[in-house]
């Protein structure tokens, strides 16, 4: 049984990599109706949030994390899975709920650069939110983290422009001119001379 649960489950995987999600989800689920490996049954709602998460039905896919996470104890897709619920949370503007998510993964997490990537997409979230001072309280410290220079100049673009939205404009220069020029043309800094510009101005 276990030999056979193992290599039903890894075909229903192999689907899911060539983006068949469809046929990855019926695969699964006829999976589901004969597994009788425990840690199999729970990480295959995992890969059947996937699969509805890359053919963009959020309900279902929310759905499906939350089924994999009531019983899950595999940290990484438990953070994915957090990671994956706050995404679709925050395309729809459910800026809070997306908070949560993204807050319940950097629990989960051990992992400082991981974390700091988490708590930059909270900032961003607050922003969004126009929760301004939270936002900074969580984005500020983040410049001394050991993330890469895409990361730090993303961080500088919000709080930029939340000075701005504050009008100090002194402040939001001096954050938007710590940005690498070369960092100009590759998204999300396309608007960033702009940004300047408005302050300059």
């Amino acid at each position: 049984d276990e030999y056979r649960d193992r290599a039903w489950f890894f075909l229903a995987r192999t689907i899911f990599q060539q983006g068949k999600y469809k046929s990855a989800i019926f695969e699964f689920n006829s999976f589901l109706t004969k597994c009788r490996t425990e840690n199999l049954r729970i990480e295959s709602r995992f890969w059947i949030g996937e699969s509805y998460f890359n053919l963009k039905e959020s309900l279902k896919a929310i759905e499906e994390y939350n089924r994999f996470l009531e019983k899950a104890d595999d940290v990484n897709l438990m953070i994915t899975a957090h990671d994956r619920i706050a995404t679709l949370y925050f395309k729809q503007q459910r800026y809070e709920e997306a908070i949560i998510e993204w807050e319940n993964a950097i629990k989960t997490s051990s992992d400082k650069e991981q974390n700091a990537e988490l708590v930059l997409k909270i900032g961003h979230a607050l922003f969004k939110n126009e929760k301004y001072e939270n936002a900074l309280e969580r984005l500020n410290p983040l410049l001394s983290a050991r993330i890469n220079s895409k990361k730090k100049g993303e961080i500088r673009l919000i709080i930029g422009r939340i000075y701005q939205l504050q009008n100090d404009h002194k402040k939001a220069l001096t954050t938007f001119n710590a940005i690498p020029a070369e960092l100009a043309g590759i998204y999300p800094f396309h608007d960033m001379y702009y940004f300047r510009a408005m302050s300059y101005l």
